[in-house]
Protein backbone atom coordinates (compact mmCIF):
# COMPACT_ATOMS: atom_id res chain seq x y z
CA UNK A 1 0.00 0.00 0.00
CA UNK A 2 2.42 2.51 1.10
CA UNK A 3 4.71 1.98 -2.26
CA UNK A 4 2.07 2.34 -3.96
CA UNK A 5 0.62 5.34 -2.51
CA UNK A 6 4.03 6.85 -2.90
CA UNK A 7 4.16 6.26 -6.26
CA UNK A 8 0.57 8.08 -6.98
CA UNK A 9 1.25 10.93 -5.08
CA UNK A 10 4.43 11.91 -6.83
CA UNK A 11 3.68 11.13 -9.86
CA UNK A 12 -0.28 12.63 -10.40
CA UNK A 13 0.86 15.16 -6.98
CA UNK A 14 -2.81 14.45 -5.25
CA UNK A 15 -4.22 11.00 -3.58
CA UNK A 16 -7.91 10.39 -2.84
CA UNK A 17 -8.87 8.36 -0.33
CA UNK A 18 -12.77 7.23 -0.12
CA UNK A 19 -14.64 6.58 2.47
CA UNK A 20 -10.97 6.99 4.69
CA UNK A 21 -13.31 8.40 8.14
CA UNK A 22 -16.91 8.15 9.22
CA UNK A 23 -17.54 11.57 9.23
CA UNK A 24 -21.51 11.92 11.06
CA UNK A 25 -20.45 12.62 14.21
CA UNK A 26 -18.00 15.35 12.92
CA UNK A 27 -20.95 16.77 11.00
CA UNK A 28 -23.27 17.16 14.01
CA UNK A 29 -20.24 19.23 15.43
CA UNK A 30 -19.86 20.90 12.19
CA UNK A 31 -23.48 22.44 12.01
CA UNK A 32 -22.95 23.66 16.03
CA UNK A 33 -20.15 25.51 14.86
CA UNK A 34 -21.22 26.89 11.66
CA UNK A 35 -24.76 26.99 11.39
CA UNK A 36 -26.25 25.92 7.72
CA UNK A 37 -28.47 29.22 8.00
CA UNK A 38 -26.03 31.99 9.40
CA UNK A 39 -26.56 35.52 8.42
CA UNK A 40 -23.34 36.95 7.37
CA UNK A 41 -21.02 33.55 7.66
CA UNK A 42 -17.27 34.57 6.98
CA UNK A 43 -16.14 33.50 3.19
CA UNK A 44 -12.50 33.27 3.91
CA UNK A 45 -10.70 30.14 4.87
CA UNK A 46 -11.18 28.60 7.86
CA UNK A 47 -14.56 30.50 8.83
CA UNK A 48 -12.17 32.59 11.16
CA UNK A 49 -11.28 29.94 13.10
CA UNK A 50 -14.17 28.85 14.61
CA UNK A 51 -13.01 25.42 15.18
CA UNK A 52 -9.83 25.09 15.06
CA UNK A 53 -7.66 22.69 16.42
CA UNK A 54 -8.19 21.78 19.31
CA UNK A 55 -12.01 21.60 19.16
CA UNK A 56 -14.90 19.64 19.77
CA UNK A 57 -14.63 15.52 20.75
CA UNK A 58 -15.09 14.38 16.91
CA UNK A 59 -13.08 16.97 15.47
CA UNK A 60 -10.28 16.33 17.17
CA UNK A 61 -10.73 12.53 16.65
CA UNK A 62 -10.39 13.08 12.79
CA UNK A 63 -7.66 15.34 13.64
CA UNK A 64 -5.39 12.07 14.77
CA UNK A 65 -7.57 9.74 12.43
CA UNK A 66 -5.18 6.62 12.54
CA UNK A 67 -6.16 5.87 8.50
CA UNK A 68 -4.74 9.44 8.12
CA UNK A 69 -1.63 9.20 10.05
CA UNK A 70 -1.00 5.92 8.72
CA UNK A 71 -1.42 7.47 4.58
CA UNK A 72 0.41 10.23 5.76
CA UNK A 73 3.50 8.47 6.83
CA UNK A 74 2.94 6.21 3.94
CA UNK A 75 3.86 9.06 2.12
CA UNK A 76 6.58 11.00 4.16
CA UNK A 77 7.79 8.19 6.47
CA UNK A 78 6.25 7.76 10.37
CA UNK A 79 7.74 11.23 11.94
CA UNK A 80 5.91 13.94 11.22
CA UNK A 81 3.95 16.60 13.11
CA UNK A 82 0.74 18.09 12.56
CA UNK A 83 0.84 21.77 11.48
CA UNK A 84 -2.25 22.64 10.59
CA UNK A 85 -6.32 21.13 11.67
CA UNK A 86 -8.77 24.05 10.74
CA UNK A 87 -12.41 22.31 9.81
CA UNK A 88 -14.44 25.12 8.14
CA UNK A 89 -18.27 25.91 6.51
CA UNK A 90 -18.10 27.07 2.63
CA UNK A 91 -21.29 29.02 2.26
CA UNK A 92 -22.83 29.24 -1.40
CA UNK A 93 -23.59 33.11 -1.43
CA UNK A 94 -22.74 35.66 -3.16
CA UNK A 95 -18.68 36.79 -4.05
CA UNK A 96 -17.96 39.46 -1.54
CA UNK A 97 -14.69 40.89 -3.54
CA UNK A 98 -11.56 39.61 -4.20
CA UNK A 99 -10.13 38.23 -1.13
CA UNK A 100 -13.59 35.84 -1.09
CA UNK A 101 -12.57 32.18 -2.10
CA UNK A 102 -16.05 31.83 -3.82
CA UNK A 103 -14.58 30.92 -6.76
CA UNK A 104 -10.76 30.63 -6.30
CA UNK A 105 -7.90 31.17 -9.00
CA UNK A 106 -5.41 28.17 -9.37
CA UNK A 107 -2.81 28.40 -7.06
CA UNK A 108 -0.34 26.09 -5.01
CA UNK A 109 -0.61 26.10 -0.79
CA UNK A 110 2.95 26.02 -0.09
CA UNK A 111 3.27 30.18 -0.49
CA UNK A 112 1.85 31.10 3.03
CA UNK A 113 2.89 27.78 4.83
CA UNK A 114 7.12 27.98 3.97
CA UNK A 115 9.60 30.66 3.53
CA UNK A 116 11.36 29.11 0.78
CA UNK A 117 9.00 26.85 -1.98
CA UNK A 118 9.18 22.80 -2.26
CA UNK A 119 12.26 21.43 -4.06
CA UNK A 120 10.83 18.57 -7.26
CA UNK A 121 10.97 15.27 -6.24
CA UNK A 122 10.78 14.21 -2.83
CA UNK A 123 7.75 15.59 -0.89
CA UNK A 124 8.30 17.16 3.25
CA UNK A 125 4.78 17.62 3.64
CA UNK A 126 0.89 16.26 2.82
CA UNK A 127 -1.87 18.46 3.14
CA UNK A 128 -5.60 16.82 3.27
CA UNK A 129 -9.14 18.19 2.82
CA UNK A 130 -11.39 16.10 4.18
CA UNK A 131 -14.40 16.36 2.84
CA UNK A 132 -17.81 16.27 5.72
CA UNK A 133 -20.42 17.17 2.77
CA UNK A 134 -21.57 15.45 -0.54
CA UNK A 135 -19.96 17.55 -3.31
CA UNK A 136 -22.74 16.53 -6.32
CA UNK A 137 -25.65 18.08 -3.81
CA UNK A 138 -23.76 21.60 -2.32
CA UNK A 139 -20.74 21.89 -4.75
CA UNK A 140 -17.51 23.56 -3.70
CA UNK A 141 -15.58 20.76 -4.92
CA UNK A 142 -11.60 21.50 -5.01
CA UNK A 143 -10.47 20.98 -8.21
CA UNK A 144 -6.76 19.59 -8.93
CA UNK A 145 -4.75 19.53 -11.94
CA UNK A 146 -2.72 16.25 -11.96
CA UNK A 147 1.25 16.18 -12.63
CA UNK A 148 1.94 14.74 -15.60
CA UNK A 149 5.46 13.55 -15.12
CA UNK A 150 8.90 15.35 -14.30
CA UNK A 151 8.90 17.07 -16.86
CA UNK A 152 5.22 18.68 -17.20
CA UNK A 153 5.60 22.15 -18.08
CA UNK A 154 2.42 23.63 -15.91
CA UNK A 155 5.00 22.43 -12.84
CA UNK A 156 8.27 23.66 -14.32
CA UNK A 157 10.36 24.98 -11.09
CA UNK A 158 10.48 27.75 -9.61
CA UNK A 159 6.71 27.80 -8.67
CA UNK A 160 6.53 31.70 -9.16
CA UNK A 161 3.00 31.44 -11.74
CA UNK A 162 0.59 32.57 -9.33
CA UNK A 163 -0.42 36.00 -7.25
CA UNK A 164 1.24 36.84 -4.34
CA UNK A 165 4.24 35.12 -5.71
CA UNK A 166 7.20 36.70 -7.19
CA UNK A 167 6.26 40.20 -6.61
CA UNK A 168 2.49 38.99 -8.26
CA UNK A 169 -0.16 41.13 -6.51
CA UNK A 170 -2.49 38.50 -4.17
CA UNK A 171 -6.01 38.32 -5.46
CA UNK A 172 -7.95 35.33 -4.74
CA UNK A 173 -10.88 35.17 -7.07
CA UNK A 174 -10.07 33.62 -10.05
CA UNK A 175 -11.58 36.20 -12.36
CA UNK A 176 -10.02 39.46 -10.73
CA UNK A 177 -6.80 36.90 -10.63
CA UNK A 178 -6.33 35.92 -14.15
CA UNK A 179 -6.76 39.17 -14.96
CA UNK A 180 -3.40 40.46 -13.11
CA UNK A 181 -1.60 37.87 -14.95
CA UNK A 182 0.23 38.23 -18.09
CA UNK A 183 3.03 36.59 -20.62
CA UNK A 184 4.29 32.66 -19.33
CA UNK A 185 2.28 33.21 -16.34
CA UNK A 186 -0.89 33.74 -17.82
CA UNK A 187 -0.35 31.01 -20.29
CA UNK A 188 0.77 28.49 -18.24
CA UNK A 189 -2.48 28.88 -15.86
CA UNK A 190 -4.73 29.04 -18.56
CA UNK A 191 -3.18 25.50 -19.69
CA UNK A 192 -4.27 24.52 -15.78
CA UNK A 193 -7.14 25.47 -16.05
CA UNK A 194 -7.81 23.05 -19.29
CA UNK A 195 -6.51 20.21 -17.44
CA UNK A 196 -8.15 20.60 -13.89
CA UNK A 197 -10.20 17.94 -13.07
CA UNK A 198 -13.19 18.52 -10.48
CA UNK A 199 -13.67 14.57 -8.34
CA UNK A 200 -16.84 14.13 -6.62
CA UNK A 201 -16.35 13.85 -3.38
CA UNK A 202 -18.76 11.85 -0.65
CA UNK A 203 -18.52 12.53 3.48
CA UNK A 204 -15.70 10.66 4.36
CA UNK A 205 -13.34 11.17 1.63
CA UNK A 206 -9.87 12.71 1.95
CA UNK A 207 -7.89 14.37 -0.52
CA UNK A 208 -4.08 14.11 0.07
CA UNK A 209 -2.35 16.80 -2.00
CA UNK A 210 1.65 18.68 -1.82
CA UNK A 211 1.86 22.00 -1.52
CA UNK A 212 3.34 22.35 -4.37
CA UNK A 213 0.25 20.61 -6.23
CA UNK A 214 -2.21 22.64 -8.28
CA UNK A 215 -6.03 23.32 -7.14
CA UNK A 216 -8.27 25.82 -6.41
CA UNK A 217 -11.81 25.95 -4.60
CA UNK A 218 -14.87 25.67 -6.57
CA UNK A 219 -18.48 27.58 -6.15
CA UNK A 220 -20.62 25.85 -3.34
CA UNK A 221 -24.65 26.25 -4.67
CA UNK A 222 -26.15 28.80 -4.06
CA UNK A 223 -28.19 28.52 -0.76
CA UNK A 224 -25.96 25.65 0.12
CA UNK A 225 -22.63 24.56 2.52
CA UNK A 226 -19.87 22.80 2.34
CA UNK A 227 -18.11 21.44 5.22
CA UNK A 228 -14.69 20.32 4.98
CA UNK A 229 -11.62 19.88 7.35
CA UNK A 230 -7.75 21.10 6.37
CA UNK A 231 -4.79 19.75 7.38
CA UNK A 232 -1.33 19.38 6.95
CA UNK A 233 1.31 16.98 8.31
CA UNK A 234 4.84 17.72 7.68
CA UNK A 235 8.43 15.73 8.26
CA UNK A 236 10.10 16.40 11.34
CA UNK A 237 12.44 19.37 11.14
CA UNK A 238 11.00 20.26 7.64
CA UNK A 239 10.41 24.14 7.14
CA UNK A 240 7.00 24.13 7.51
CA UNK A 241 5.47 26.23 9.46
CA UNK A 242 2.69 25.90 11.83
CA UNK A 243 -0.94 27.50 11.26
CA UNK A 244 -2.81 26.33 14.45
CA UNK A 245 -2.09 28.25 17.66
CA UNK A 246 -0.04 26.32 19.87
CA UNK A 247 -2.07 22.91 20.88
CA UNK A 248 -0.59 23.46 24.65
CA UNK A 249 -2.59 26.69 25.02
CA UNK A 250 -5.63 24.58 25.42
CA UNK A 251 -3.65 22.73 28.25
CA UNK A 252 -5.50 24.51 32.01
CA UNK A 253 -9.47 23.06 31.29
CA UNK A 254 -8.68 19.14 31.70
CA UNK A 255 -10.19 18.42 28.04
CA UNK A 256 -7.19 18.81 26.36
CA UNK A 257 -5.58 16.67 28.84
CA UNK A 258 -7.97 13.84 28.72
CA UNK A 259 -7.63 14.12 24.92
CA UNK A 260 -3.63 13.60 24.61
CA UNK A 261 -4.16 11.07 27.40
CA UNK A 262 -6.04 8.59 25.18
CA UNK A 263 -4.19 8.93 22.55
CA UNK A 264 -1.68 6.23 21.27
CA UNK A 265 2.22 6.58 21.04
CA UNK A 266 1.52 7.24 17.12
CA UNK A 267 -0.82 9.71 17.10
CA UNK A 268 0.93 11.57 20.22
CA UNK A 269 3.95 11.95 17.98
CA UNK A 270 2.66 13.40 15.67
CA UNK A 271 1.06 16.51 18.20
CA UNK A 272 5.06 17.05 19.42
CA UNK A 273 5.04 15.09 22.26
CA UNK A 274 7.98 13.56 22.93
CA UNK A 275 8.35 10.57 21.57
CA UNK A 276 9.70 7.19 23.30
CA UNK A 277 12.89 7.16 21.75
CA UNK A 278 13.81 11.48 22.79
CA UNK A 279 16.80 11.60 25.07
CA UNK A 280 14.58 13.50 27.40
CA UNK A 281 13.49 10.36 28.65
CA UNK A 282 16.44 9.05 30.10
CA UNK A 283 16.03 11.70 32.67
CA UNK A 284 14.05 10.81 35.21
CA UNK A 285 13.16 13.89 36.56
CA UNK A 286 11.44 14.28 33.22
CA UNK A 287 9.59 11.07 33.67
CA UNK A 288 8.77 12.13 37.15
CA UNK A 289 7.47 15.60 35.69
CA UNK A 290 5.51 14.17 32.66
CA UNK A 291 3.91 11.42 35.17
CA UNK A 292 3.12 14.15 37.42
CA UNK A 293 1.42 16.33 34.65
CA UNK A 294 -0.53 14.06 33.20
CA UNK A 295 -0.63 10.58 35.15
CA UNK A 296 -4.29 12.07 36.58
CA UNK A 297 -5.97 12.24 33.14
CA UNK A 298 -5.09 8.50 32.32
CA UNK A 299 -1.71 8.94 29.92
CA UNK A 300 0.64 5.25 31.26
CA UNK A 301 3.95 6.96 31.14
CA UNK A 302 5.63 3.36 31.48
CA UNK A 303 3.70 2.01 28.22
CA UNK A 304 4.14 5.37 26.26
CA UNK A 305 8.00 4.23 26.45
CA UNK A 306 7.94 0.98 26.53
CA UNK A 307 8.83 -0.01 23.75
CA UNK A 308 11.52 2.41 23.43
CA UNK A 309 14.97 1.10 22.55
CA UNK A 310 16.58 -2.05 23.54
CA UNK A 311 18.57 -2.01 26.76
CA UNK A 312 21.68 -0.46 27.24
CA UNK A 313 24.51 -1.79 25.60
CA UNK A 314 26.85 -1.39 28.75
CA UNK A 315 27.64 -2.45 32.31
CA UNK A 316 28.78 0.62 33.95
CA UNK A 317 32.32 -0.15 35.28
CA UNK A 318 32.47 -1.60 38.77
CA UNK A 319 29.03 -3.30 38.64
CA UNK A 320 28.34 -5.25 41.65
CA UNK A 321 25.84 -7.73 40.68
CA UNK A 322 23.17 -8.65 43.10
CA UNK A 323 22.32 -12.37 43.80
CA UNK A 324 18.92 -12.13 41.96
CA UNK A 325 20.76 -11.74 38.61
CA UNK A 326 18.99 -13.23 35.21
CA UNK A 327 19.98 -13.65 32.23
CA UNK A 328 18.23 -14.41 28.29
CA UNK A 329 19.90 -15.56 24.74
CA UNK A 330 16.40 -14.31 23.11
CA UNK A 331 13.98 -11.24 22.69
CA UNK A 332 14.74 -8.56 25.54
CA UNK A 333 11.34 -7.43 24.94
CA UNK A 334 9.19 -10.69 25.38
CA UNK A 335 12.04 -10.95 28.62
CA UNK A 336 10.94 -7.75 29.90
CA UNK A 337 7.57 -8.75 29.48
CA UNK A 338 7.36 -12.17 30.57
CA UNK A 339 8.91 -10.55 33.88
CA UNK A 340 6.13 -7.96 34.62
CA UNK A 341 3.90 -11.00 34.13
CA UNK A 342 5.19 -12.82 36.78
CA UNK A 343 6.07 -9.99 39.04
CA UNK A 344 1.93 -9.26 38.62
CA UNK A 345 1.11 -12.76 39.66
CA UNK A 346 3.35 -12.04 42.69
CA UNK A 347 1.68 -8.53 43.65
CA UNK A 348 4.31 -6.45 42.89
CA UNK A 349 3.53 -3.04 41.34
CA UNK A 350 6.28 -2.30 38.43
CA UNK A 351 7.04 1.65 37.81
CA UNK A 352 9.65 3.77 35.01
CA UNK A 353 12.39 5.15 36.48
CA UNK A 354 13.61 6.39 32.97
CA UNK A 355 14.09 4.74 29.45
CA UNK A 356 17.38 3.34 29.94
CA UNK A 357 15.10 0.24 31.20
CA UNK A 358 15.41 1.15 34.85
CA UNK A 359 12.02 0.04 36.81
CA UNK A 360 11.61 0.17 40.34
CA UNK A 361 9.21 -2.81 41.96
CA UNK A 362 7.40 -2.92 45.14
CA UNK A 363 4.41 -4.26 46.91
CA UNK A 364 2.18 -3.46 49.90
CA UNK A 365 0.50 -6.58 50.53
CA UNK A 366 0.67 -8.12 53.39
CA UNK A 367 4.24 -6.71 53.89
CA UNK A 368 5.73 -3.65 51.87
CA UNK A 369 8.95 -4.43 49.59
CA UNK A 370 10.79 -2.51 47.23
CA UNK A 371 13.49 -2.72 45.18
CA UNK A 372 15.01 -1.42 41.95
CA UNK A 373 15.47 -3.59 38.80
CA UNK A 374 17.75 -2.62 35.66
CA UNK A 375 18.46 -4.57 32.30
CA UNK A 376 21.78 -4.56 30.61
CA UNK A 377 22.68 -5.85 26.87
CA UNK A 378 25.73 -7.23 26.20
CA UNK A 379 26.13 -9.13 22.69
CA UNK A 380 23.03 -11.64 22.51
CA UNK A 381 22.86 -11.59 25.87
CA UNK A 382 19.84 -9.47 28.01
CA UNK A 383 20.72 -9.48 31.74
CA UNK A 384 18.55 -7.95 34.70
CA UNK A 385 19.29 -7.40 37.95
CA UNK A 386 17.28 -6.49 40.79
CA UNK A 387 18.49 -5.36 43.52
CA UNK A 388 18.51 -2.23 46.59
CA UNK A 389 15.72 -4.48 48.46
CA UNK A 390 14.13 -2.24 51.08
CA UNK A 391 11.29 -4.04 52.73
CA UNK A 392 10.32 -6.52 54.49
CA UNK A 393 13.65 -9.62 54.01
CA UNK A 394 11.44 -12.36 54.50
CA UNK A 395 8.65 -11.61 52.01
CA UNK A 396 11.46 -10.44 49.68
CA UNK A 397 12.96 -13.71 49.89
CA UNK A 398 10.36 -15.72 48.93
CA UNK A 399 9.48 -13.87 45.94
CA UNK A 400 13.07 -13.84 44.86
CA UNK A 401 12.66 -17.71 45.22
CA UNK A 402 9.24 -17.66 43.34
CA UNK A 403 11.04 -15.41 40.64
CA UNK A 404 14.13 -17.54 39.30
CA UNK A 405 12.01 -20.55 39.12
CA UNK A 406 9.07 -19.15 36.88
CA UNK A 407 11.63 -17.76 35.11
CA UNK A 408 13.80 -20.97 34.20
CA UNK A 409 11.88 -23.06 31.32
CA UNK A 410 12.19 -26.42 33.00
CA UNK A 411 9.88 -25.12 36.05
CA UNK A 412 7.43 -23.71 34.05
CA UNK A 413 4.25 -24.68 36.20
CA UNK A 414 6.03 -24.45 39.73
CA UNK A 415 3.45 -23.81 42.19
CA UNK A 416 4.35 -20.72 43.95
CA UNK A 417 5.13 -21.15 47.14
CA UNK A 418 3.55 -19.01 50.05
CA UNK A 419 4.61 -15.07 49.56
CA UNK A 420 3.59 -13.96 53.27
CA UNK A 421 4.18 -15.12 57.15
CA UNK A 422 0.77 -16.40 57.17
CA UNK A 423 -0.85 -19.31 55.29
CA UNK A 424 -1.91 -18.47 51.95
CA UNK A 425 -5.75 -18.97 50.84
CA UNK A 426 -6.61 -22.06 48.69
CA UNK A 427 -7.15 -21.34 45.07
CA UNK A 428 -10.62 -22.43 44.21
CA UNK A 429 -10.82 -23.83 40.63
CA UNK A 430 -13.83 -20.98 40.19
CA UNK A 431 -13.57 -17.75 41.08
CA UNK A 432 -15.45 -16.43 43.52
CA UNK A 433 -19.16 -14.69 42.85
CA UNK A 434 -20.55 -12.21 43.83
CA UNK A 435 -22.60 -13.10 47.29
CA UNK A 436 -19.18 -14.85 48.51
CA UNK A 437 -17.40 -11.09 47.65
CA UNK A 438 -20.37 -9.41 49.26
CA UNK A 439 -20.27 -11.02 52.29
CA UNK A 440 -16.30 -11.21 52.92
CA UNK A 441 -15.58 -7.36 51.95
CA UNK A 442 -15.06 -5.40 54.83
CA UNK A 443 -12.71 -2.66 56.34
CA UNK A 444 -10.26 -5.52 57.48
CA UNK A 445 -10.30 -8.36 54.76
CA UNK A 446 -7.22 -10.13 54.00
CA UNK A 447 -5.83 -8.49 50.78
CA UNK A 448 -4.84 -12.00 49.13
CA UNK A 449 -8.97 -12.30 48.71
CA UNK A 450 -8.60 -10.66 45.69
CA UNK A 451 -6.57 -13.03 43.66
CA UNK A 452 -9.83 -15.11 43.74
CA UNK A 453 -12.29 -12.10 42.17
CA UNK A 454 -13.25 -12.72 38.76
CA UNK A 455 -13.80 -10.25 36.57
CA UNK A 456 -17.70 -11.49 36.32
CA UNK A 457 -18.11 -9.77 39.67
CA UNK A 458 -21.02 -7.48 40.20
CA UNK A 459 -19.31 -4.11 40.13
CA UNK A 460 -21.66 -2.73 42.22
CA UNK A 461 -20.63 -5.22 45.72
CA UNK A 462 -16.97 -3.60 44.87
CA UNK A 463 -18.55 0.14 44.69
CA UNK A 464 -20.55 -0.07 47.49
CA UNK A 465 -17.23 -0.87 49.58
CA UNK A 466 -14.99 2.18 48.38
CA UNK A 467 -16.46 5.24 50.43
CA UNK A 468 -14.54 4.90 53.86
CA UNK A 469 -12.54 1.94 53.32
CA UNK A 470 -9.00 2.03 54.76
CA UNK A 471 -6.20 2.71 51.88
CA UNK A 472 -4.88 -0.99 51.21
CA UNK A 473 -8.81 -1.86 50.76
CA UNK A 474 -9.81 0.84 48.33
CA UNK A 475 -6.51 -0.34 46.26
CA UNK A 476 -7.54 -3.65 46.04
CA UNK A 477 -11.08 -2.50 45.26
CA UNK A 478 -9.92 -0.40 42.05
CA UNK A 479 -7.69 -3.35 41.33
CA UNK A 480 -10.78 -5.69 40.88
CA UNK A 481 -13.03 -3.05 39.48
CA UNK A 482 -10.55 -2.47 36.72
CA UNK A 483 -11.20 -6.54 35.76
CA UNK A 484 -14.73 -6.24 35.75
CA UNK A 485 -16.32 -6.92 32.67
CA UNK A 486 -19.57 -5.42 33.33
CA UNK A 487 -19.83 -1.68 33.09
CA UNK A 488 -20.92 0.88 36.07
CA UNK A 489 -21.01 4.63 37.00
CA UNK A 490 -17.64 6.17 36.36
CA UNK A 491 -18.53 9.22 38.40
CA UNK A 492 -18.17 6.42 41.65
CA UNK A 493 -14.20 6.30 40.38
CA UNK A 494 -13.36 9.86 39.68
CA UNK A 495 -13.30 11.41 43.04
CA UNK A 496 -10.17 9.03 43.69
CA UNK A 497 -8.45 10.15 39.71
CA UNK A 498 -8.82 13.69 40.70
CA UNK A 499 -7.47 12.99 44.63
CA UNK A 500 -3.79 13.70 44.85
CA UNK A 501 -1.65 11.55 46.14
CA UNK A 502 -0.10 11.67 49.35
CA UNK A 503 1.47 8.42 50.24
CA UNK A 504 2.48 5.17 48.46
CA UNK A 505 -0.79 3.57 48.85
CA UNK A 506 -3.14 6.59 47.65
CA UNK A 507 -0.70 6.76 44.71
CA UNK A 508 -1.52 2.56 43.84
CA UNK A 509 -5.78 3.61 44.29
CA UNK A 510 -4.74 6.55 41.89
CA UNK A 511 -3.36 4.45 39.12
CA UNK A 512 -5.51 1.87 39.18
CA UNK A 513 -8.58 4.29 38.89
CA UNK A 514 -6.94 5.40 36.13
CA UNK A 515 -6.69 2.20 34.44
CA UNK A 516 -10.21 1.82 34.78
CA UNK A 517 -11.09 5.69 32.69
CA UNK A 518 -8.09 4.12 30.18
CA UNK A 519 -10.27 1.24 29.25
CA UNK A 520 -12.30 3.46 26.74
CA UNK A 521 -15.88 2.06 28.18
CA UNK A 522 -15.99 5.22 29.74
CA UNK A 523 -14.90 7.90 27.23
CA UNK A 524 -18.59 8.79 26.61
CA UNK A 525 -19.43 9.85 29.66
CA UNK A 526 -15.96 12.01 29.77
Amino acid sequence: MSITMQREFREKGYVILKHAVCPAAAVKEMRVHFPPDAEEPVQDFGSGNGAVFPSTPALNDITVHPALLEAVRAILGFDIRLKQSVPWAKYGVPSSGTGSNSDQRVHMDYGNNQWDMPQPGEPVAVAALVYYSDTAETGGATAVVPRQGLNDPVYSWPYTHMPGIGGNPFVNQKKEAEASMSGDSAALRDECYAREIVPHFEPGDVLLYGLDTWHRGTPVHRGQVRYAHNLLWAKEGADIQQWNPGFTSAMYSGKFERFVSQLEPAQLQTLGFPKPGDPRWDSAKFVEAMRARYAWSGLDVMRYVHSARKPPPAVPEYWLWSSLRLETSGDPFTFRDTLWHIFAQLGLYVEMQDARWKYTVETVSPYYVQAECRFFASGSTTSVDIHLVDGDRLSWVTMARNIRAMVTPTSVGTSLQSLTRTPALSRTASHLDSAVVEALVSPCMDARLFDLVGSGVNPDVLLASLPGAPMNTRRLLLRALYHCTASFDVRRVEPYVRARPRNFLEGRAHDWANRILKKGKYVAHL
